[in-house]
């Protein structure tokens, strides 16, 4: 896709973390782009002494904003995923609201299942 990402919906971020030492690489690698992105996030909060083969739970999977479309392919899926372990289920919603994407992370594998939008029943008034 060559547009940017809009929204990402987390449906589930269990046990989803990252070693210390990729957030920091990750980190120097994006330099802020995407606008939005929780590797930044992630890096800001980290001490100085935190051991390098420490693990740390990713507080959300923010990918998002100007550049998010550029990146996505080389860098989140190709370099991002491998270093998460845990489980993650996301939908993507791009810019131009024409397209909606099914992400899953399991233990540094990803996989673009559908999404499936129902309507609920109608409430009884």
């Amino acid at each position: 896709m060559s547009y940017d990402i809009d929204t990402v919906r987390v449906l589930a971020l269990a046990d989803a973390r990252m070693r210390v030492s990729d957030v920091r690489r990750l980190s120097k690698l994006l330099r802020g782009c995407p606008e939005s992105n929780f590797i930044d996030a992630m890096n800001k909060a980290l001490s100085d002494q935190a051991s390098a083969d420490a693990e740390v739970l990713l507080p959300s999977l923010q990918w998002r904003g100007e550049g998010s479309g550029s990146t996505y392919m080389e860098v989140f899926k190709e370099q991002v995923v491998p270093a998460i372990r845990g489980r993650v289920d996301a939908v993507l919603f791009w810019a131009r609201g024409d397209s909606v994407s099914g992400l899953r992370i399991v233990d540094g594998v990803m996989t673009e299942p559908p999404v499936i939008m129902v309507l609920g029943q109608e409430e009884k008034s």
